[in-house]
């Protein structure tokens, strides 16, 4: 390696993190309620009364052992992480001096006014294009255009004529959507007969809705509420079917004895601990001789091969080998291993493994198979229409000819897993078979539950509320502790019925009139100015309220009458007079003038003008008036109430239908809109018919179009191609390689582009990529690390809360501890792992931008950087997570190495090799038109028919199709365990219909309720 990176990079590493001594954590200590390290005496509290302050003891008591955390030291706890590659930080950079990475190449090196030679004539003929070689780099050409005035080549012929046919089939072809189209049915334009009939019919049934009001309901339906009960009655009817319970018995649990069943799991699964690490190494041996074949002779290797009498096979591909052996080994320790489970169900749990294996294995076989299909049809598609550029239409095509292929291939993958499975009688394939068979029953089903919900559950798609007014007393209610007025009374009118809209104005009418009367008799009776505040003798509460808390009402708003008003002026001129004469002569003007001004306010200002003009005339005769005004108002609201809701109805026709704009769904076809609607459905019909006379004109016309253009493809093909003989014949006379643009001839990327920049792109050593890749997997070390000992150091705090949570639930109260110790542990350990990332090698960003490698050298980049990983996946030990949490198969070090590489530079790290001559597809745009041409010539333009518009594309070339070979995959038995212990419970949480990984399994211990 260089200097300064051997120094720093240690490379031959041994260790496993299963390893115990990562794991070392401070001893455990009490904790309080809320998660500190003090202890909580409830004893001392003096606001807790006997007999709760010694439950509260007890309580403290009997939790000490749950209210366990971590003891952390004052100096922090010293976590032991796995060892680093790097034992100091490594930046890796380049010389990025422009001078050196650029390199200008002079595009008009090349030799002018020669002769076009053949290979140039030929490229005329044909693409209407030539090129010419650079002297000073002759892997670039100048790419040149010919004028179509001169030669329009002969594939640029033959692709019009292959777009005029293509264009006259899709004349003919899409005939029938102008009869019936399904897309956007459900849209207000369709242009189809069929969709301008139905919106023709539809908006005329809809129309009398506007006047009455029909019904409209919506409802909340779940698509997976309702697959959990078809396959809670699906796994109910397999109970009574002739199958194997053998595990599914020993699994069997109720709320009870969850617990204890969990318990036995694990214990299981621990029985195959030591075998499944075995397993893992297993896998690095079998890589290590496929890299080196002498390490067969190796005595580790020779040790496990001698204990699981597995197989090397140099033959075969290391990923495949290694699931075989390993499905091998497996078999082999199940029949001579004895295990704490029945006989049966340990057979049981290997054909439900075989199982998964063949499903497995099928769904990967259609993958491959797929995708091989669909490159034979990218290849057939670039055939058929290669003069074709529209993405739609291939996308299309694909598309449905793989899905013909998916469901054919489905069918056939599906019989001959379930006849290999019949062949090695294993029973539990019924389950599957059973649920292929009646899998469209299944899917039925969800769909009526879902109707039938709809129905039951339905709510209004409309809904508002009506207002009448209530006069005292009111009706008193009790909402909880809470005691209220019954003021107003709310009429709620929803869609759920017919007739709705006719039953508001009904209703509407009603409560007009009804809140009428309120008002006379709340303001027109007992109201300040009404009936009863001019004959009462004594004052009056003309409303009332109500304590919320005991229910008592009692009067509100004090009305005085006019007897009340006159003993209150009698009474206020009897006081005035007494305190004057009782008071003493010490004014400035004295006793006997002040007794005059006295006189004057009490008996001209307090009794003839308030008691008697204000009092006894004037409120006398404003009550009058406004009981006169009320009541008539009252006395004719049976004319205008109806009046005002014959308004109300046709504002809701004509202008804006207040009902229906706060409608929770809407469509365009269902509904019509609420804005103008009665002018928006004639306008709807009216687009029907649009709809309707358009289709039919295009049935009729597009016929004619199609054999025009047909017509017209023949007669321009032949001409052209006999234009294009006749000028070929002065090209081969008197053709020559031109030096600048001219009218005839033009230089792709124009006269005025002298220089091409060329880059150098760095190389990084052997060294440098070998610690970039370590870089990257003692992340995924770490990363697996840190997740395992965060799961530890939260142990305790779940611990506290699922213990603790079911007491606090039987007072209707939520608990929660939050350790701060924890916090403070993860925190550290964040710290640590941070630091120790931190000395992790860095590539340079400027550096960076300038590293790309061609294919051939990424791929033995790849192969080099396998041998690596390869070693090292080996002497870590990594086999048991690396590739779980990557979702990799195991072995597939091709996807992994890409992975890393992926991470290192980049997605963008291929070299795009413009220096090697590549053939290319030049589009134009369309040259100018006669007219056009008059235009540029009026504007002094020089080259009039030159297009503006050049787009070179490389010529498409389909990338080879590499097929993956499929292998049945190794799955642990602890893995097949989980999935069955998973889908045991007593509530159905997992249906067959959402996950196909559940089609084997039955969930024995479901409540038959």
């Amino acid at each position: 390696m260089q200097q300064g990176i051997s120094q720093n990079f240690v490379k031959n590493l041994n260790f496993n993190i299963d390893d115990e001594m990562f794991y070392v954590l401070p001893h455990r200590g009490e904790i309080n309620f809320k998660g500190f390290a003090q202890t909580e005496e409830f004893s001392q509290n003096d606001n807790i009364q006997q007999p709760l302050k010694s439950i509260a003891n007890e309580l403290v008591q009997k939790t000490t052992p749950i209210r366990q955390s971590w003891v952390l030291p004052k100096q922090g706890h010293q976590f032991n992480l796995p060892p680093s590659y790097f034992r100091k930080k490594v930046v890796i950079s380049r010389d990025n001096d422009q001078h050196q990475v650029r390199r200008e190449i002079n595009l008009y090196d090349f030799v002018p006014y020669v002769q076009l030679n053949d290979k140039q004539l030929k490229q005329i003929r044909k693409e209407a294009t030539f090129d010419v070689q650079l002297n000073n780099n002759t892997n670039t050409d100048n790419k040149w255009i010919v004028s179509r005035w001169l030669v329009k080549g002969t594939k640029n012929i033959r692709n019009s004529f292959y777009n005029d046919m293509l264009k006259a089939q899709d004349c003919l072809t899409g005939l029938g959507n102008f009869i019936y189209n399904e897309k956007n049915f459900d849209k207000l334009w369709n242009f189809s007969i069929v969709h301008g009939i139905y919106i023709i019919v539809k908006k005329s049934i809809l129309i009398p809705s506007l006047f009455i009001g029909y019904r409209e309901v919506i409802g909340d339906t779940s698509t997976k509420a309702a697959q959990l009960l078809v396959e809670r009655e699906r796994q109910l009817s397999l109970r009574n079917k002739n199958l194997n319970f053998a595990i599914y018995q020993f699994l069997f649990h109720t709320q009870e004895t969850q617990s204890a069943t969990k318990l036995k799991v694990d214990y299981i699964k621990n029985q195959f601990k030591n075998f499944e690490q075995d397993c893992w190494k297993i896998a690095a041996l079998l890589s290590d001789a496929h890299i080196n074949q002498n390490h067969q002779n190796n005595y580790e290797f020779r040790n496990y091969q001698e204990k699981y009498q597995f197989i090397y096979d140099s033959n075969k591909e290391i990923d495949e080998l290694i699931s075989e052996q390993l499905i091998n080994v497996q078999q082999r320790f199940v029949k001579k291993n004895a295990i704490d489970l029945p006989e049966s169900a340990i057979k049981q749990i290997m054909d439900i493994l075989e199982c998964y294996q063949l499903q497995k294995y099928y769904e990967e076989l259609l993958k491959s198979e797929l995708a091989n299909y669909e490159y034979q049809l990218v290849q057939q598609y670039e055939k058929d229409f290669f003069f074709l550029n529209k993405s739609d239409h291939k996308a299309t095509y694909i598309k449905d000819a793989l899905k013909v292929k998916r469901k054919n291939l489905k069918k056939q993958y599906q019989n001959q897993m379930i006849q290999e499975l019949s062949k090695k009688n294993i029973m539990d394939r019924n389950i599957y078979i059973e649920f292929q068979e009646n899998k469209q029953k299944y899917k039925n089903r969800v769909k009526d539950i879902k109707e039938m919900t709809r129905e039951q559950f339905s709510k209004p798609n409309i809904t508002f509320n009506i207002i009448r007014l209530v006069v005292p007393p009111y009706p008193v209610f009790q909402d909880g502790n809470q005691f209220y007025l019954w003021k107003v009374i709310h009429y709620e009118i929803n869609s759920t019925y017919y007739f709705w809209k006719l039953s508001s104005l009904c209703i509407l009418f009603f409560t007009l009139i009804v809140n009428s009367y309120c008002v006379f008799y709340q303001f027109g009776i007992c109201g300040h100015y009404g009936l009863k505040a001019l004959f009462s003798i004594e004052s009056f509460y003309n409303d009332q309220r109500i304590n919320s808390q005991t229910g008592e009402v009692t009067g509100d708003e004090l009305v005085e009458t006019i007897c009340s008003t006159l003993r209150s002026i009698y009474r206020g001129m009897e006081k005035s007079r007494r305190e004057f004469e009782e008071s003493e002569d010490s004014d400035m003007f004295g006793k006997g003038c002040l007794r005059i001004c006295n006189l004057i306010e009490v008996y001209i200002f307090r009794f003839l003008f308030v008691g008697v003009f204000c009092t006894l005339i004037l409120k006398p005769m404003l009550i009058l008036f406004v009981s006169i005004m009320l009541f008539f108002f009252f006395i004719t609201s049976f004319m205008w109430a109806g009046f005002v809701a014959l308004i109300k109805w046709m504002i809701c026709l004509i202008i804006y239908d207040v009902d229906t704009a706060e409608r929770i769904e809407y469509n365009e076809i269902d509904y019509i809109h609420f804005f103008i609607p009665l002018f928006r459905a004639f306008i709807d019909i009216i687009i029907g018919m649009v709809e309707i006379i358009v289709c039919l004109i295009c049935l009729l016309i597009f016929p004619l179009f199609a054999i025009l253009i047909i017509v017209f493809g023949i007669f321009r093909y032949i001409v052209r191609y006999i234009y294009d003989c006749f000028m070929m014949i002065f090209l081969y006379c008197c053709g020559r390689v031109p030096y600048r643009s001219g009218c005839l001839a033009w230089r792709v990327g124009g006269d005025k582009i002298q220089k091409k920049v060329i880059y150098n792109y760095h190389k990084l050593t052997n060294e440098e990529l070998v610690l970039l890749t370590a870089g990257e997997l003692e992340k995924f070390i770490l990363e697996e690390y840190q997740h395992r000992i965060v799961m530890t150091i939260q142990q305790p705090e779940k611990l506290i809360n699922s213990s603790l949570q079911p007491f606090f639930n039987r007072f209707n109260a939520q608990y929660q501890c939050i350790d701060s110790n924890q916090k403070l542990l993860l925190e550290q350990l964040s710290f640590k792992i941070a630091k120790q990332k931190s000395l992790h090698p860095v590539l340079d960003a400027e550096t960076k931008q300038y590293i790309k490698f061609t294919a051939i050298e990424l791929q033995e980049i790849k192969q080099f950087l396998i041998t690596f990983l390869v070693e090292q996946i080996n002497l870590k030990n990594m086999h048991s997570y690396i590739w779980k949490n990557l979702n990799l198969q195991i072995g597939d070090y091709q996807s992994l190495v890409s992975i890393i590489l992926t991470k290192i530079f980049g997605n963008d790290i291929l070299i795009q090799p413009e220096e090697l001559a590549k053939e290319v597809q030049i589009k134009v745009e369309k040259e100018k038109g006669l007219g056009q041409q008059i235009e540029r010539a009026m504007n002094g333009d020089v080259n009039l028919n030159q297009p503006e518009k050049l787009i070179i594309e490389e010529k498409k070339e389909i990338p080879k199709q590499i097929t993956k070979k499929v292998y049945k995959q190794f799955i642990p038995i602890s893995e097949i365990l989980d999935k069955i212990w998973l889908a045991q419970s007593q509530n159905q949480e997992w249906s067959s219909l959402e996950n196909k990984d559940s089609r084997f399994l039955l969930n024995y211990s479901l409540k038959n309720q």
